[in-house]
């Protein structure tokens, strides 16, 4: 399985940003999940589903997914991983 483009970690929320080609085309489509980790005896686990209380730690990882996703530099140049061509 390919890896994430990037991972972005906020307390227990992971949110993880993915880029997937489009057949037949220079362009890709990112998409994005979320996952939270938990201890269940020794053992670590995910899960997609979320506390009222997680709302904001997940808000916090979406903003900085934008960030990553459309922000430029002031002087022009594309931050690392800013897309270069994408799709909606």
């Amino acid at each position: 399985m390919p890896a994430p483009i990037k991972s972005i970690r906020v307390g227990a929320i992971q949110l993880s940003i993915w880029e997937n080609p489009m057949k037949g085309k220079d362009e890709f489509i990112r998409s994005c999940t979320i996952s939270k980790s938990y201890k269940m005896g020794e053992e670590w686990k995910t899960t997609t589903s979320f506390k009222m209380a997680d709302l904001p730690l997940i808000q916090v990882a979406m903003q900085k997914a934008l960030e990553f996703h459309y922000l430029k530099e002031d002087d022009g140049e594309v931050v690392e991983g800013a897309p270069k061509k994408k799709a909606w």
